[in-house]
């Protein structure tokens, strides 16, 4: 039913990976839909109808939830007790404090490579999807962490990568 947010959400980050991964031909990269992506021609043999490979995902993704709910839940716990045992937190890792220091007993974290992707524009039809403005995305961009547009500044990129780096592993470690 994709009058159920939650549902919707699911079904957009699914649809939204597939499109992204089929946009990979010769005639137009991943860049046509989003940025900085390699051309697989072997992927895309395997994957040559959008609706299967959406389908292919959503069933992936369907039996990964199902996975962890089963690993993670009793089975007298309903869903609902999902929020007693993860808690998700989203902002930008330089500044955590809206959490408590000590409070945190796992993290996972991707840091970005220095110059070299520009995050926030390769996941934009994502972001559009999702219900993000543009003005909301282009101050994600403006706060990216390392972008490539950063480039052409060089050394003063790098360092301000750099100091982010050591800001958000900083901040890391306080929480934990």
């Amino acid at each position: 039913n994709l009058e159920n947010q939650d549902f919707k959400d699911f079904c957009i980050i699914a649809l939204s990976d597939r499109l992204k991964f089929l946009s990979i031909h010769k005639t137009r990269n991943y860049g046509y839909i989003a940025d900085n992506c390699v051309n697989n021609e072997n992927y895309k043999k395997e994957y040559n109808n959008a609706i299967e490979a959406f389908e292919r995902k959503l069933i992936f993704m369907g039996h990964e939830m199902g996975k962890f709910i089963d690993n993670n839940l009793d089975s007298g716990e309903k869903i609902s007790s999902l929020n007693e045992i993860c808690k998700v937190y989203s902002g930008d890792c330089r500044d955590l404090s809206f959490i408590d220091e000590n409070s945190i007993d796992f993290v996972v974290t991707s840091p970005p490579y220095p110059t070299t992707i520009d995050y926030t524009t390769g996941h934009r039809l994502s972001f559009y999807w999702l219900g993000y403005s543009i003005d909301n995305i282009n101050l994600m961009k403006k706060n990216e962490i390392g972008p490539r547009c950063q480039r052409h500044l060089k050394e003063k990129g790098l360092l301000t990568y750099c100091h982010d780096m050591e800001q958000s592993f900083g901040e890391i470690h306080r929480v934990m």
